[in-house]
């Protein structure tokens, strides 16, 4: 009954010559499943990055731009400790993602660019919208492949991989041999690990996956496999376990309109952001210019100031030199001796 909900042996990968990982922000293909990329790297196989978002939704709009290529940067040096070097950066807004059209067919042109055997992507028990949105997409795009009639042998194999929210999952796979590459790859997400210790959560997340497997796998990452036929089985609902919960998720739950109300509200929400950040911006920049002006009628009073203090040391220094003058006078021989003709010129003054 154990193994109905949850594998008991870790599992193996599916075999591929191609892999193609869809991440929504710089840094979840390596939380989510770096150590399924390392082991198809060591493999030899070709392993492709596509990054959705720009990751910048808690920067200001003038500070986007070099967040997103601090971000990017990480995200490569990140991925060549893992042995991967093929990575795109499509640089959408984060945070506004939605189930759109034009998000479909960006992920199909990627899927028939790169041809890969296997597709990872975010569960869709992710609590971030954009990881939700990137995870039922890829669905919605294997099943639009399967409707138009490809052979099931055409189409990817689809490995959702988690990373803030545990799925319900039917395949470990153990990363103790690759786990230092890991923690190496973590390790370089230097802005995240700043607001957020994501490494230390990542590292529990991947030690507690291995609470149903033998006690010498230390690691391990759960996914959610999804072969095509378990796509095509959506109109008919036969496929099993946890796929079949999954399906019935997609299909016409509450959860699915629900995702949709979110989706529009989070799109209204990036733009209001935006217009808010916008607005903040020229609120700075008035004030900015308000502090030079008022700083510029502070140092205009101070020179006043200053002048007006030097023509009173001026002011002083006369009248101390003529006081010094007086003194001098009133002690000379001749000050002395006209004293009776300053009293007698008193007298007259007087008479008169």
């Amino acid at each position: 009954m154990e193994d109905w909900h949850i594998p008991s042996l870790p599992g193996a990968l599916p075999a591929a010559e191609r892999v193609l990982v869809l991440a929504p922000h710089p840094d979840d293909e390596v939380f989510g499943c770096g150590g399924v990329l390392a082991l198809y790297a060591a493999r030899g196989v070709h392993v492709k990055v596509v990054v959705v978002s720009d990751g910048a939704a808690q920067v200001t709009a003038q500070e986007r731009e070099s967040h997103f290529a601090q971000r990017a940067a990480e995200s490569r040096a990140a991925l060549a400790c893992l042995g991967v070097t093929d990575v795109e950066f499509w640089g959408l807004p984060d945070r506004s993602l939605g189930v759109t059209e034009s998000l479909r067919e960006r992920i199909t042109r990627a899927i028939e660019q790169a041809q890969p055997e296997v597709v990872l992507a975010p569960s869709l028990w992710e609590v971030h919208p954009d990881h939700v949105v990137v995870g039922r997409t890829l669905i919605e795009v294997l099943s639009n492949m399967t409707g138009a009639g490809d052979s099931v042998h055409r189409v990817p194999t689809a490995l959702l991989y988690e990373v803030g929210s545990a799925q319900r999952v039917n395949l470990l796979v153990d990363i103790g041999d690759v786990w230092d590459a890991k923690q190496r790859a973590m390790a370089c997400f230097v802005s995240q690990q700043a607001r957020q210790d994501y490494a230390r959560h990542i590292s529990a997340l991947n030690v507690w996956r291995t609470y149903t497997l033998p006690s010498d796998v230390r690691q391990a990452e759960g996914l959610l496999c999804i072969t095509a036929s378990d796509v095509s089985s959506i109109a008919s609902g036969n496929a099993p376990g946890a796929i079949s919960q999954l399906l019935a998720w997609m299909r016409d739950s509450a959860l699915v309109r629900a995702a949709a109300q979110q989706e529009q509200m989070q799109v209204q929400l990036a733009k209001e952001r935006e217009q808010i950040q916008v607005q903040l911006a020229k609120e700075r920049e008035a004030l900015r210019n308000s502090l030079d002006e008022f700083h510029a009628a502070m140092a205009q009073r101070d020179a006043s100031i200053h002048t007006l203090q030097s023509e009173q040391r001026h002011r002083d220094a006369v009248i101390a030199q003529l006081q010094s003058d007086m003194a001098r006078i009133k002690q000379s021989l001749a000050w002395r001796m006209a004293a009776p003709l300053r009293w007698a010129g008193r007298w007259l003054n007087r008479r008169r």
